[in-house]
C-alpha cells in the first residue's frame, strides 16, 4: 500500500505510523480546502 492510498483509506494509526511530515502537511492543506469549500 503506497502512501497515497494510505492518506485515503488508512486509519488513524496507519497515518501516525507513517507520519513523517508530510502527512502533517497533507492534513492541513486538505483541512484548509475543506473549511474554505465550505
Amino acid at each position: 500500500m503506497d502512501q497515497g492510498k494510505v492518506a485515503e483509506f488508512g486509519t488513524k494509526e496507519d497515518l501516525m505510523k507513517i507520519n513523517d511530515g508530510i502527512f502533517k502537511e497533507l492534513i492541513h492543506n486538505a483541512n484548509i480546502h475543506i473549511e474554505d469549500a465550505e
